[in-house]
């Protein structure tokens, strides 16, 4: 990925704007890649509430565009360059919003993990799959728990939401490059599993 992109907008705006719940900002953030209705998705979101006001994180590989209607007197819309390097270092800092799940053996239907030790150990395994160790010492993690959307279709849906943040070892950079990219576990279009992180010395 090339870009990051740091959106805010002021929580009056974006409920005017329609962007209450985890669909309204899956589509705004389509809108910001115009020419591409019926691509694979090619970029990672992240929402957070802070305040009185609303940011959206754009991971890209290309520039994207303010969608209209992203104005008042409080808003803005900056695109950075992601430096050359920036994921060769070894160890990093990282947060990341994700919906830890597993596939029930009867049903055949994915299921949310609700316990600490249930989320723990998948952000272990998923971690561990993208080249990377975590310091298990150092991991704090926050269960939100269930957010509702509702789609145009009217079938209501719902994402098993828990925050992560910790330390974190690089050991396969191909992979860890690889997962920065494309960000870990399900629900990526709306929001979950972008690696947010910061090189540490």
């Amino acid at each position: 990925m090339k870009y990051m992109t740091r959106a805010i907008i002021c929580a009056e705006t974006a409920e005017r704007l329609n962007l209450h719940d985890d669909y309204g900002w899956h589509q705004i953030a389509w809108l910001a890649f115009p020419g591409r209705p019926s691509s694979a998705r090619h970029f990672l979101t992240r929402i957070d509430y802070v305040r009185d006001q609303v940011q959206m994180l754009i991971l890209s590989p290309d520039i994207p565009v303010r969608p209209e209607g992203w104005v008042d007197s409080r808003s803005s819309w900056e695109t950075l360059a992601i430096r050359n390097g920036f994921l060769s270092s070894k160890y990093y800092s990282f947060k990341v919003r994700a919906c830890p799940t597993k596939r029930d053996k009867t049903s055949g239907r994915r299921v949310a993990l609700k316990t600490m030790e249930e989320c723990e150990e998948w952000l272990i395994r998923k971690i561990g799959n993208a080249g990377c160790e975590v310091d298990q010492d150092r991991l704090s993690i926050a269960i939100e728990g269930y957010r509702s959307f509702t789609p145009p279709t009217g079938c209501n849906g719902a994402h098993y939401s828990v925050d992560y943040c910790g330390i974190l070892t690089v050991s396969d950079r191909e992979k860890f490059t690889v997962a920065h990219k494309n960000g870990i576990g399900t629900a990526k279009a709306y929001g979950y599993g972008m690696l947010l992180l910061s090189a540490l010395q």
